[in-house]
Parts: C-alpha cells; sequence; structure tokens
C-alpha cells in the first residue's frame, strides 16, 4: 500500500472516490490505472495539488472538465490516459504501459503531439510537485 502522508501539504484535494466510481471510470476508459494511482483515488478524488497542479477526479471533480472522464473524452489517437494538468499541459500514463504497474508519467505537448517524461511513476510526481520541482 502506497503511503500518501505527503497529501497532507497539498492546496485543495477532494474526498476519496468509491471504488465503484474507480471501476466506473476505467470501465468507461477501457484502462486499469496503476496501484499506486487507484489508491491515491481512494484516498483523495483529484483537486488541486498545488497552485500549478490540478488531478483530475474519477467523481465529480472541482468543476465537470476537471474529471478523468472529461479529459479523457474524444482525444482521438493521443497516447495519454490523462490524469491532470499543469497551467497549459496535461499529464498522464502511456496508453501502452497498461500492464506495467510502476508506470511512469509522460506530459502531453499538445502543439507538437510529443510526450515527455516527467516523472518515474505517480507517488514520484506527487512528492516533486509538493517540495516545488519544476516539470
Amino acid at each position: 500500500m502506497t503511503d500518501y502522508t505527503i497529501l497532507e501539504h497539498a492546496k485543495h484535494l477532494m474526498p476519496p472516490c468509491t471504488a465503484s466510481q474507480l471501476a466506473s471510470i476505467e470501465t468507461k476508459l477501457r484502462y486499469t490505472f496503476p496501484s499506486e494511482y487507484r489508491e491515491f483515488l481512494l484516498t483523495a478524488d483529484g483537486g488541486m495539488l498545488t497552485d500549478g497542479v490540478m488531478l483530475y477526479s474519477a467523481g465529480t471533480g472541482i468543476h465537470p472538465a476537471e474529471t478523468l472522464a472529461a479529459a479523457n473524452s474524444n482525444r482521438g489517437d493521443a497516447p495519454l490516459v490523462f490524469i491532470g494538468r499543469f497551467d497549459e499541459e496535461e499529464f498522464g500514463f502511456k496508453i501502452s504501459d497498461e500492464e506495467d504497474q510502476h508506470r511512469p508519467v509522460y506530459v502531453y505537448m499538445h502543439e507538437t503531439g510529443e510526450i515527455r517524461k516527467i516523472a518515474d511513476s505517480f507517488k514520484s510526481l506527487i512528492q516533486r510537485a509538493l517540495v516545488g520541482e519544476s516539470f
């Protein structure tokens, strides 16, 4: 089980999602999230991690556009399942990495369609963001 006590330093996170909400979004996206991200959603269902980092919600989110469902609808051939955003770019897991339980997190450059690895895992992304590291 992943220790998310570091989340006490987050700006504003939502209450946990339910197991049924998590199962529903995974079914809708046809994608199984890595265990550490699933544990996060069952601890805090997205929200503002820091002023510049928004994490999408499996449920209703802070705003309807800030949900996993909204962020991943009509994305066509995007190579990532989007789980959050910085001010201008979104980040997520590579669709092709679904079998790996320790998946890196990538940022998607909308203007060029390129992806760039920004963290070795979701927990690493959280830790880096909360100590103010840039991506």
